[in-house]
């Protein structure tokens, strides 16, 4: 995949590390199977939000706008 990055893609990308820079990262079968809206979510969640690789780039992807 070849994205062109904009000053402002940049920002968002270096917004969002330093969002989840030192978040553990966790797998369950509970987070495999259960789906949860981020429309939904506190910031004390977002505090406590825990990834597992393929989700953290899929959050990095819709804070660009790449997918829905």
């Amino acid at each position: 995949m070849h994205i062109n990055l904009s000053g402002k893609d940049i920002m968002t990308i270096e917004a969002f590390v330093a969002k989840t820079l030192g978040k553990e990262f966790e797998i369950s079968l509970d987070k495999l199977f259960t789906f949860s809206s981020v429309l939904h979510r506190s910031e004390d969640d977002d505090k406590n939000k825990t990834y597992f690789c393929s989700e953290l780039a899929a959050r990095l992807y819709k804070e660009l706008g790449l997918l829905d």
